[in-house]
């Protein structure tokens, strides 16, 4: 169960990172400004250009000499503000790392704990570039998700699943945004996992309608240095009132780029290991953004050995057209790299058996939310990865 603590009620750690969020949001601003809209492609039919190429222009040249105006006539206040909101940042930041417990933040939403009607739950995932600064650009060739989230939150109303798995939700604005705009329709949120002082964390993000037996962050031992990655164990109940779960759902992001399969084999071996111990057997979604392709002979083979896909269709999850127009020599990446698996209770080439639930377990739907469409449009596009949302049935 989840440990309860004397600060829970005061929310502490979410109001110290959101202080911290407040305080470094003139960094972001400017870093975006100066570093990604001056020099993004000046066509207007990109990213989050204006409607002409004079506007556009005009903007830029307003951004540069704000820019060389503030450093001439006020440099120096600039400078000093600059050092106490960066510290003040950081030190806020700490503080909420220090009044977490188990590694997340949890807040509770408005709508109250859900019972799965009929064994029924859908789930759904989603990477959605949640870059602050700017960083969209050059992670995903999407815009800022400022511009992006009103039409994001309204595909996941309109699809209404149970549990939520989002990816990349690195901005503390945006999961503030996400919170606010989704509290209402969920019970709960887990937020800022994997957090340290630093200012390192997973990006994912958990949100569910059920009620919850349990809830855990771990770390990987092996992960990027610019981020802190690991999984979420997230056990379910089918009604409020169980003592015992129904359901385990194990989301994560692997770490991404060509040169990191060496790694990623080795997280999903440390993900199957922790999964080996589990004492309780019920049925368990493997859920994420793996930057794995399904089909591939080595990483694919390698997931195919111990999972069940849901999604098998032809169409790919994510593409590499959208951050071409922003970076034309990108080498591209995974296409169909976006995952809701059934573990499998005896996989091939393994001598041990998971705590897994197969029997009784349907598959009853398992289809795309798109996040971008055939032409490639930047300045319409939600995210450069689709979203998975399935249908299951069988839990009790």
């Amino acid at each position: 169960m989840i440990e309860e603590s004397c600060f829970d009620d005061l929310d502490l750690d979410s109001k110290f990172f959101s202080c911290s969020s407040l305080m470094e949001r003139v960094f972001k601003e400017t870093y975006g400004w100066l570093g990604y809209r001056v020099i993004a492609p000046i066509d207007p039919n990109k990213f989050d250009n204006a409607t002409s190429t004079a506007n556009e222009i005009g903007i830029r040249a307003m951004i540069v000499l704000g820019a060389i105006a503030s450093y001439f006539f006020a440099g120096s206040y600039i400078l000093l503000a600059a050092v106490v909101l960066s510290v003040g940042s950081k030190l806020f930041r700490a503080a909420g790392f220090y009044f977490q417990k188990q590694g997340f933040t949890h807040r509770q939403g408005s709508a109250p704990e859900k019972s799965i009607a009929n064994g029924q739950a859908t789930v759904m995932t989603w990477n959605l570039r949640g870059h602050g600064g700017g960083l969209s650009y050059t992670e995903g060739g999407v815009i800022h998700w400022r511009s992006r989230i009103d039409r994001i939150t309204d595909s996941i109303k309109a699809e209404n699943p149970d549990v939520i798995v989002l990816q990349e939700i690195y901005d503390t604005a945006l999961i503030n945004t996400l919170l606010e705009k989704l509290e209402s329709q969920y019970a709960h949120f887990y937020t800022h996992l994997g957090t340290d002082a630093w200012g390192k964390e997973s990006g994912c993000m958990v949100i569910t309608k059920c009620a919850v037996h349990s809830f855990s962050h771990t770390d990987f031992s092996s992960t990027d240095e610019k981020v802190k990655r690991g999984f979420e164990t997230l056990e379910i109940k089918a009604n409020p009132g169980d003592t015992l779960p129904c359901a385990r759902i194990i989301g994560t992001q692997l770490s991404p780029g060509i040169t990191a399969s060496g790694v990623r084999m080795e997280q999903v071996a440390q993900i199957v290991n922790h999964l080996a111990v589990e004492k309780l057997v019920m049925p368990t979604l493997f859920v994420g953004s793996m930057n794995v392709d399904r089909d591939s002979k080595v990483e694919g083979a390698y997931l195919s050995k111990y999972l069940y896909h849901s999604y098998r269709d032809a169409i790919p999850t994510h593409t590499g057209e959208l951050i071409r127009q922003w970076a034309p020599i990108f080498e591209g990446q995974e296409e169909s790299s976006d995952f809701i698996s059934f573990f499998k209770r005896n996989p091939s080439d393994d001598p041990r058996v998971f705590p897994v639930l197969e029997k009784g377990i349907r598959l009853l739907d398992s289809h795309l939310v798109r996040g971008f469409d055939e032409n490639y449009n930047t300045k319409t596009a939600l995210s450069d990865h689709h979203a998975i949302v399935t249908t299951f049935s069988g839990l009790r």
